[in-house]
């Protein structure tokens, strides 16, 4: 039953993130549409398999940035951003990701810590540090030599990093 009601947790969780992605996204194309809604369900699916909370939320901290970056850019071609506005869509995002996990009893866990923080919180910034870094690394790659190294370079490499990284602390079973 444990298992069934962190499913419907994950499931709830991905639902809100997919449809607020779609409603916010429009023809903005920072990063593709699909790969968030992947992250999502992904979640869902690796809470009810019981995999450590670590693994998914490194795939929520990439799906927030994803979200942050969508809405920066839609607001930035419409005319909105002002000093700090990155900011404080990053900021707004993660404050509502974290209050929303924290409603449904899923971080402050006894003993579901690492490097003394909460493993969701933990999995949520290695996630934004790796999604962000690979990012920004393909932008100035691009910018550099005028294109891509290879098709769908933008989502392959984040991607790709992010599975290393779930499996390295898959297997440290941590």
């Amino acid at each position: 039953m444990d298992k069934i009601n962190k499913l419907i947790k994950a499931l709830n969780i991905g639902i809100l993130t997919l449809l607020s992605t779609l409603l916010m996204s429009g023809r903005v194309e920072a990063v593709c549409p699909v790969c968030v809604a992947t992250a999502a369900t992904g979640f869902g699916i690796s809470e009810w398999l019981g995999i450590s909370d670590l693994i998914p939320a490194i795939w929520m901290g990439a799906l927030f940035s994803s979200a942050s970056l969508w809405f920066i850019n839609w607001g930035t071609k419409k005319g909105m951003p002002f000093k700090g506005f990155g900011v404080i869509i990053f900021a707004t995002f993660y404050a509502i990701t974290i209050s929303l996990l924290q409603t449904l009893g899923m971080i402050g866990i006894t003993g579901n810590i690492i490097f003394g923080i909460d493993k969701i919180i933990f999995g949520i910034i290695v996630g934004t540090i790796i999604f962000v870094g690979t990012t920004m690394h393909y932008e100035a790659f691009k910018k550099k030599r005028g294109k891509a190294l290879f098709p769908f370079q933008k989502v392959v490499v984040p991607a790709t990093t992010l599975i290393i990284a779930s499996l390295v602390f898959y297997f440290l079973t941590i």
